[in-house]
């Protein structure tokens, strides 16, 4: 695999050592990181040639230009609504609200990118989607573990990751929240399997498309509609399970912002404040890739 610049963890490490000697947060390391993070990426899944990375290169960097003058302004207004939306407390359609800003953020970044992305499928060979089969199956194992796992495993499994994201948002837990946690976190072996039976799905769809097209504008007008609809490329079983997981899992917030402490929610929203000040100052910093 050709690489031309820094691996992601040397950039986080420098990240974490330099980021509060220059006076810049880790957020904003990663961020004006972002361009050679995506073509890390992108290379480590195609193993890409050097004329794919010369001009992948210039094409990321104008992405993430795009994205810090248009998209980044957006962030900061939405992160400031929510923290006022998260500080009055949660009710179910502020968390509705949450996740269709989220979608409108999401594709509005992969339309922006989607002629580079479509330029870049259809440029691979026959041996770097080989490759790419080889990266995918490989991003499976960890649910094929978890798929392998006993009940009791399989909710330690999920406990212990809820666990360390409330407590980097929250802080340090009480014993009787944990308990609590412990009693409204089930396992379900079926949900991880069927997951996995669609990430397959969709990893085998993917391959497909880039095999039977060699245009980047037909190619382009299939992912469109894919990011437009994402749930035609969706096995039927998952589609109904995401719909239920999805509920299940804002009754499990719901219940978390009424047993959180004042103390929690006001680290909290430190956090949160924190996340919009790196954003705001983003927005008026000179981009330190080239375009």
């Amino acid at each position: 695999m050709i690489r031309t610049r820094p691996s992601l963890a040397l950039i986080l490490v420098l990240a974490a050592l330099l980021g509060p000697a220059t006076g810049c947060s880790r957020t904003q390391w990663m961020y004006n990181y972002a361009d050679w993070f995506l073509v890390h990426r992108m290379n480590g899944y195609f193993d890409l040639n050097p004329g794919q990375l010369s001009q992948l290169k210039p094409r990321m960097a104008k992405l993430l230009h795009w994205h810090r003058e248009h998209e980044l302004p957006r962030v900061v207004r939405y992160l400031e609504a929510l923290k006022v939306r998260y500080q009055r407390g949660l009710k179910p359609q502020d968390l509705d609200w949450a996740m269709t800003q989220h979608r409108t953020f999401w594709k509005g970044f992969m339309k922006r990118g989607l002629k580079d992305f479509s330029w870049l499928l259809t440029s691979v060979k026959a041996e770097q989607i080989e490759h790419l089969r080889g990266e995918l199956k490989q991003s499976n194992q960890e649910w094929v573990r978890q798929s392998q796992m006993t009940e009791e495993e399989l909710q330690t499994h999920t406990l212990n990751q809820v666990l360390r994201v409330l407590e980097d948002w929250l802080g340090p837990l009480d014993p009787k929240q944990v308990d609590q946690l412990r009693a409204w976190i089930r396992p379900d072996a079926e949900w991880v399997s069927v997951k996995l039976e669609n990430r397959r799905h969709y990893q085998k769809e993917l391959v497909s498309l880039i095999q039977s097209h060699k245009a980047p504008e037909a190619l382009g007008d299939r992912l469109r509609d894919w990011i437009d609809h994402p749930h035609t490329i969706r096995l039927p079983q998952y589609n109904t399970g995401l719909k239920e997981k999805q509920a299940e899992w804002k009754t499990l917030l719901l219940r978390i912002d009424r047993i959180s402490f004042a103390r929690q929610k006001a680290h909290f929203a430190e956090k949160l404040q924190d996340l919009i000040d790196d954003f705001r100052d983003l927005t008026n910093e000179r981009p330190w890739f080239k375009i």
